[in-house]
């Protein structure tokens, strides 16, 4: 299946089958979260797989969706991860095999520009979105559809995952074989989304 089938066949799903994800799709699933672009390559979201969903059905305010999906994957970010002279920046910057101190050079005023406008949570919460939505893509090209839920109970999501207190969740997605059919897809011309300068 072409990227663009995929894309065109994913719908929000809120019914699921009693049919549990096979572990080679799931691993598929979570690879191509993996191999997803981040900010500097630093990886700030890691992906906590729950099994049933309905164990986040309350930390979700009881989004039908949770109630039959098999698996929920919720994504965790760390500003933390994103410090210039942290411990997983200077890891990262050592994996490279590339100068340190020109990477560190090059990302800092980026990191402190961001942080002078108090804008560090919401771009460590918004590299969540990356991976969401290229595991989305890829459950739909292997016939397990999704949900997003941003609707959720940060303190009782983190609290049920036992996250880090300094790890940040704004975001859930459920996964599982589909029960229902999607909805008719209303989109935007191409005209009204997207211009050329």
């Amino acid at each position: 299946m072409s990227v663009e089938k995929a894309m065109e066949d994913r719908y929000s799903s809120r019914k699921y089958l009693d049919k549990p994800i096979e572990k080679e799709k799931l691993d598929l699933i979570l690879k191509s979260g993996q191999l997803c672009p981040s900010t500097f390559g630093l990886e700030p979201v890691r992906f906590v797989v729950v099994r049933p969903a309905s164990l986040l059905y309350e930390a979700c305010f009881s989004q039908p969706s949770l109630q039959t999906a098999d698996i929920a994957i919720v994504y965790a970010s760390s500003i933390k991860r994103l410090e210039p002279h942290g411990p997983s920046a200077m890891e990262h910057f050592r994996r490279t095999g590339l100068d340190i101190q020109a990477q560190i050079d090059d990302f800092e005023p980026f990191y402190r520009l961001l942080e002078s406008k108090g804008r560090l949570e919401s771009w460590a919460r918004s590299q969540a979105y990356i991976p969401a939505t290229a595991m989305c893509i890829q459950a739909s090209e292997l016939g397990i559809q999704s949900c997003i839920l941003e609707g959720i109970d940060e303190d009782l999501v983190k609290k049920a995952c036992k996250l880090d207190s300094d790890e940040l969740v704004n975001l859930v997605v459920v996964f599982g074989y589909p029960a229902d059919k999607p909805y008719p897809r209303l989109r935007r011309s191409i005209e009204e989304l997207a211009r050329t300068l």
